[in-house]
């Protein structure tokens, strides 16, 4: 509004006449008043909303609404990044502004990850717990929302992340009022995390002596029909009070979903084996399906619930840990969260961790009246049918599984005699070209790599090339090379992000890291 001059004079009316005071002259300043300009990035992207002029101070409602074929970035001024939220409210400056909304193509989409905690053993180096959600963010500025949609006390905690930065979420002081604290009863306990953009995350859970990661999937994750491995190979430990425990941690991601469980042996409280049970959850309600008698006989490897089919009415997630695995002396956690059925194959490569002692990996079959038939390097193993888990010790460093019908494989890996567990993705799974990650311990640190031949030698760990000769050929599957790596603390800084690419190609990713007889974990990234 310009500035306006205003004249005055005063005057009274009586029966003697008028009478008029000095004429008072004034002028009201020049009210600022700017314009906000909005543009879609390409041309058409988007319709946007909340351009106009504006007094400085004046808040805004602003909206990006991604036309078909394309999802927004983010908010950005002169190139910098305001907001990665298509709703956000921008304070006027006192100048003219003109703000673009970013958008691209259908290749980059917001991402939901689901999680249930589970729970382990207080008495197992308790005084060195470490319990927290990491995430390792990518190439692009993205912001982050974590609730809890069952537990209305769970203030919702969001924050945002620059290119390439990590943050961890630590939750440890919380930890006995976040996880799923008992088998066979409902809990208002599943995490939410909703990312603008596909984020690289796990949650490390355990004590100095009883980690493990747990990589979370994204929507990958999220199905109606999953079958869950488990190693059993060797027990639970006795060692420890309370005694640990073997468990499958289901999440619901919608109200009035209906789960129905059928567990291979007697799971908590006396359901009898293969025959099912329903449950009944809501949003963010969470169901921990463990052994009969998890204390004490369920303790022993033949009552783990290998092979349990989760089934429900609407998408849910779903988390195996197996407590405190007691093998040949040393005790460890081994657990991961698994994907749906859609998302397993018929064919796959394990490399052998580092252990000491014997190694293991399982193979859990889930096509209904069919036999499903297990090669290994060639060699026909193991006849199965659904439901059906059979373990291969590993011979070799290398080995290669083909299958009839699409099954699990879970490897139990580690580091001396500390193990971990991780399910991993099939060949038909494409893999990454690029993994940000975040090396947790200053211990022991390994990285395990497959990749198609001839793209051997686009491998780069923070810019840095890897030797193309570290990777060799894998018997029985033309095509594909194996590289086994040890990075130093100065090569892989400890809680700093870290960068593996490849530039020709994708590529399947597992990480170790922990002690030869403190603790270690094992996780893949690839999914």
């Amino acid at each position: 509004m310009p500035a306006t001059t205003y004249y005055l004079r005063a005057y009274a009316e009586n029966m003697a006449g008028v009478g008029y005071g000095e004429e008072v002259v004034f002028e009201t300043s020049e009210v600022a008043e700017f314009e906000l300009e909005l543009a879609a990035h390409p041309s058409g992207a988007g319709t946007l909303s909340g351009a106009g002029t504006y007094s400085p101070g004046e808040e805004i409602q602003i909206t990006a609404i991604p036309e078909p074929g394309y999802n927004f970035m983010h908010w950005s001024h002169n190139g910098d990044t305001l907001s990665v939220w298509p709703e956000f409210t921008f304070t006027m400056p006192g100048e003219d502004v003109a703000l673009v909304a970013n958008f691209v193509h259908d290749s980059i989409k917001s991402t939901d990850y689901w999680f249930a905690i589970p729970k382990v053993t207080e008495g197992h180096g308790w005084g060195s717990k470490s319990f927290g959600f990491y995430f390792v963010n990518g190439n692009h500025p993205n912001q982050i929302r974590i609730s809890m949609p069952a537990d209305l006390s769970f203030e919702p905690i969001e924050f945002f992340l620059q290119p390439h930065e990590n943050l961890n979420l630590n939750l440890t002081d919380q930890i006995q009022q976040l996880w799923t604290s008992s088998p066979g009863a409902m809990h208002n306990r599943g995490f939410h995390i909703e990312s603008m953009r596909k984020v690289n995350a796990f949650f490390e859970v355990g004590t100095q002596n009883n980690p493990d990661i747990f990589s979370l999937k994204g929507e990958k994750s999220l199905g109606k029909d999953f079958y869950v491995p488990f190693q059993n190979t060797f027990p639970s430990s006795n060692n420890y009070n309370p005694r640990p425990y073997s468990a499958i941690y289901i999440v619901a991601t919608e109200d009035n979903t209906q789960v129905t469980i059928t567990p291979t042996r007697p799971a908590f409280p006396g359901q009898p084996a293969n025959t099912p049970f329903v449950i009944q959850l809501n949003k963010g309600q969470t169901y921990a399906v463990a052994p009969d008698d998890y204390p004490n006989q369920g303790q022993h490897p033949e009552n783990r619930l290998a092979g349990t089919r989760v089934q429900s009415t609407k998408p849910i997630a779903v988390v195996m840990s197996d407590d405190s695995v007691a093998a040949s002396g040393c005790r460890d956690l081994v657990g991961d969260q698994m994907v749906p059925v859609s998302q397993i194959g018929a064919e796959y490569i394990v490399m052998k961790g580092r252990l000491t002692l014997p190694e293991y990996f399982y193979v859990l079959a889930t096509e209904e009246s069919q036999t499903t038939e297990v090669f290994i390097d060639g060699q026909s193993v193991f006849s199965l049918q659904a439901g059906q888990q059979a373990a291969f010790e590993f011979s070799e460093s290398l080995h290669h599984v083909e299958t009839s019908h699409p099954v699990y494989l879970l490897h139990m890996a580690g580091f001396g005699c500390e193990v971990g567990g991780a399910i991993l993705p099939s060949l038909e799974n494409p893999g990454q070209r690029q993994i940000d990650f975040t090396r947790t311990r200053g211990e022991s640190f390994f990285v395990n790599l497959l990749v198609k031949s001839g793209d051997e030698d686009g491998f780069t760990l923070n810019g840095n090339p890897l030797p193309a000769a570290s990777f060799v050929p894998v018997p029985g599957a033309p095509g594909w090379l194996a590289g086994e790596f040890q990075f130093s603390v100065g090569e892989v800084p400890v809680h700093q992000t870290s960068t593996m690419q490849n530039s020709k190609g994708t590529f399947h990713m597992s990480i170790i890291n922990g002690g030869n007889t403190s603790g270690a974990m094992y996780g893949n990234f690839s999914f």
